[in-house]
């Protein structure tokens, strides 16, 4: 999942009132925050194309997070909250990067075609993720 510092989100109110909800359960059931003006929740992901390991998946579901904000907030916070360190898959360069969208297109407004599927292993430093992918990939390479 790629993460990002949200301060800049945080202030534009992307996560809205959840985020205060959510950071109270935090704070309530996990001790976590802090009172030195920094924000306590200093993660965001783009929610597609995360990567977990199982362990984490097994923890998440036992910690039975509320329903408050969405999953960019909530991923990030939980993997900090169960110990978990933070990593970049590197599927985008960047939040906002037309560059990537041809790969990886978080808006789902398009479908990654056959072709460039095909064609990225086929690179050195070629694509090895894709979002969304819709059509049969069958003898695609």
């Amino acid at each position: 999942m790629i993460v990002q510092r949200i301060a800049e989100l945080l202030r534009r109110a992307w996560f809205g009132a959840a985020r205060t909800e959510l950071l109270a359960f935090a704070r309530a059931r996990y001790g976590y925050g802090c009172d030195d003006g920094d924000d306590p929740i200093a993660y965001g992901c783009l929610g597609n194309g995360p990567c977990f390991p199982r362990a984490f998946l097994d923890d998440y579901a036992a910690a039975d997070p509320p329903a408050l904000g969405n999953d960019e907030l909530r991923y990030p916070l939980f993997v900090r909250l169960l110990g978990y360190p933070v990593a970049d898959t590197g599927f985008r360069h960047a939040w906002h990067c037309p560059a990537d969208d041809p790969y990886f297109n978080v808006l789902g407004d398009r479908n990654i075609t056959r072709e460039t599927i095909a064609a990225e292993p086929a690179k050195p430093d070629g694509r090895r993720a894709f979002h969304p992918v819709r059509p049969p990939l069958r003898g695609a390479y």
